[in-house]
């Protein structure tokens, strides 16, 4: 029995090889004009010093293809609700209008009181598709390049497919990442996303916040979640 032991692992690990190889994914954005998705969000956010609950809804339609694979999608936010009282209607987000590359870089995002720490949480939240297929287990980084003109600062993604999943009847794949900013004091987030293998689409989202820069609140720290409801 021992002579055989290393004839049996190492025909383990040729069947591992080959499976490996063969499990190879393309992970890509497939942006369809003028489809419409809406999410439920919910946080527990701390926010100088006060712990608040947060929900709201968000609602996301794709306005503009282009031939290249760029796109534009509108969000606006409603239903905002803090420790469970309705927000006032005038309180909630003005829309934007968020420019997105191919591989789903933010470009710009148009909007009224639009600041550079809008940029920022963006970055902090956005989804890079890597530039080739991947396996389960590979790990793939971006980094983003300091830009006064739309606000961005120097910070680096790291993400890794964790495997596959089902979200409801939505076949999705499960990436763990972290985003951080260069400056030590900047801000950060780490969480696992799931993403529709249809289109690339965000279906779910876990997400830990540290010092995330929000217009008008300074930067906000806590734990995040989202999820499709349309």
């Amino acid at each position: 029995m021992r002579s055989k032991l290393p004839i049996f692992l190492c025909a383990l690990s040729l069947v591992a090889g080959v499976h490996g190889a063969l499990d190879t994914f393309t992970l890509k954005l497939v942006p369809k004009l003028s489809e419409f998705k809406k999410y439920k969000q919910t946080a527990k956010l701390n926010f100088k010093g006060m712990e608040l609950d947060f929900s709201a809804i968000a609602a996301r339609q794709i306005i503009k293809v282009e031939d290249s694979g760029a796109f534009q999608v509108k969000e606006e936010v409603s239903e905002m609700k803090i420790n469970g009282t309705a927000a006032p209607a005038d309180s909630a987000p003005p829309a934007t209008t968020t420019t997105y590359s191919p591989r789903g870089v933010v470009i710009k995002i148009d909007g009224d009181h639009t600041d550079d720490s809008l940029m920022r949480a963006a970055n902090l939240s956005v989804f890079v598709m890597p530039e080739k297929p991947v396996q389960t287990g590979d790990k793939w980084e971006y980094e983003f390049k300091e830009d006064k003109a739309t606000g961005a600062v120097a910070a680096k993604a790291t993400y890794s497919l964790l495997g596959d999943e089902k979200i409801g009847s939505i076949p999705s794949w499960r990436v763990k990442f972290t985003i951080k900013e260069a400056d030590a004091a900047g801000g950060s987030t780490e969480g696992t996303v799931w993403l529709s293998k249809e289109d690339g689409s965000t279906v779910k989202l876990n997400a830990k916040w540290i010092n995330v820069p929000m217009s008008g609140a300074g930067s906000i720290s806590g734990e995040l979640s989202q999820i499709l409801i349309q």
